[in-house]
């Protein structure tokens, strides 16, 4: 079945905001989506236009060695050739001074060499002016959300250090799509580029040259913090903390063999993590694993365990009393977090990591397109406040409170379910 690729003028008449048709002559290169060449033309831009198979042209008064922008949706679905990197590389050598482009979020913050080269390459030569997430759904043949990226060769000369960001993944797309059915494309123009304003209370600036330094992630929704997330930021400005890869060694779970070989190993889901109190696993969860003599990875009693992965935060702590004749191991969306110091408790951690800021916090490092996700280098940086001792103190005699009222509860749930089960139980 062929997949439908014309555009809806929604992503079209975004991109045209950033450009001027008095000024800028434009090439629109869209051999994937048909659609682009038009809406612009609608707005009276001039320029060439690379279009879709069985798509005619829309622009066709300049040629691509005259154009001053470059327009194009990176491909997504590159493979290794890393189409979408190359394609970016030659328009920065050609004539024209300004790209907005349409990205995957994961070229804005994965961790393969080649994205990470071509993002040190983008700050370094002081290229990027904005990194904008748009909402979801935008393109014909994919949900996956995407973002802008502008690129501009003349920021060097400018001496332009800025690196706007900004979320616009709540931006009213039905406003923009009857705005322009009504063929109010002025009012249109107007109200994107109040939304895509720079100078928006909601825009963050970071200088390019720090963020070259930090390695930082380009996706917008890492800069633009919500209020829960300016609120735990301040309060842990007040907090001493400590980067949580100082505290704990982080073990990433043993992966199922694929030739169906190794040991029947119990796997512990983020499902399973009791928030309350200690998670002592059980269950019939199993997966054959073959890890050559590995014993880092096997859950150990006292272990905090935290969902990376879809069940982004979920978190739990290991009885100290828990045993089981069987070993276990976590699931693929989860990784172990084991003290890196001996005069650490993991109690204090697992207390902080449930907590409001603490879930705020980790919400704060999600990257993914369509799963939520935290990257373990993004984890190892995330700062955890180091209480004083009367306030661990104070801490650690809470959750006993609670670990008893845990016990209490389970015991009254028996009862519960026995007296529930006396009368008419086919088990009698």
């Amino acid at each position: 079945m062929k997949l439908e690729t014309k555009l809806s003028p929604v992503l079209p008449s975004i991109l045209a905001s950033f450009l001027d048709p008095e000024r800028d002559i434009v090439r629109i290169v869209s051999p994937h989506y048909s659609g682009m060449g038009q809406a612009f033309a609608a707005y009276g831009f001039k320029g060439c236009h690379e279009a879709a198979p069985d798509e005619v042209p829309a622009l066709q008064t300049a040629e691509a060695a005259d154009c001053t922008a470059v327009v194009n949706i990176l491909p997504f679905r590159a493979g290794r050739d890393n189409a979408g990197i190359t394609l970016l590389r030659e328009f920065l050598k050609g004539p024209a001074q300004k790209i907005v482009l349409i990205v995957v979020h994961a070229l804005l913050f994965s961790n393969r060499k080649d994205e990470r080269n071509l993002r040190r390459e983008l700050l370094s030569e002081n290229l990027l002016e904005a990194s904008i997430t748009l909402p979801g759904n935008l393109l014909p043949d994919s949900g996956i959300p995407v973002s802008i990226i502008i690129l501009d060769k003349r920021r060097a000369l400018k001496k332009d250090y800025n690196v706007r960001f900004i979320d616009a993944s709540t931006l009213n797309i039905s406003a923009i799509f009857n705005l322009w059915q009504s063929e109010r494309l002025p009012e249109l123009r107007t109200f994107i580029a109040r939304e895509m304003d720079y100078a928006q209370p909601g825009c963050v600036v970071a200088d390019a040259r720090d963020l070259c330094v930090r390695g930082e992630s380009l996706l917008a929704t890492a800069h633009c913090l919500s209020e829960e997330e300016k609120q735990t930021r301040e309060r842990l400005l007040h907090c001493e903390t400590t980067q949580l890869g100082k505290l704990v060694n982080i073990f990433r779970p043993l992966l199922p063999s694929k030739a169906g070989k190794g040991e029947l190993l119990h796997i512990l889901n983020p499902g399973q993590l009791e928030p309350w109190g200690y998670t002592r696993p059980s269950g019939q969860s199993t997966a054959l694993i073959e890890r050559a003599g590995k014993t880092d990875q096997l859950l150990q009693p006292g272990d905090v365990v935290l969902g990376i992965r879809g069940m982004l935060g979920k978190v739990g702590i290991i009885s100290q009393d828990w045993t089981d004749d069987t070993l276990w191991v976590v699931s693929q969306s989860c990784v172990l977090l084991r003290p890196a110091l001996k005069s650490y408790d993991m109690r204090l951690l697992f207390i902080y990591l449930r907590s409001q800021m603490g879930q705020v916090a980790l919400s704060a490092l999600a990257c993914g397109a369509t799963v939520p996700l935290v990257q373990i280098n993004n984890l190892k940086n995330m700062d955890i406040p180091l209480p004083s001792d009367e306030d661990a103190q104070t801490m650690l005699h809470d959750f006993a409170v609670e670990v008893s009222l845990c016990d209490e509860i389970e015991k009254l749930q028996k009862r519960r379910d026995s007296l529930a089960a006396r009368h008419w139980s086919l088990e009698r």
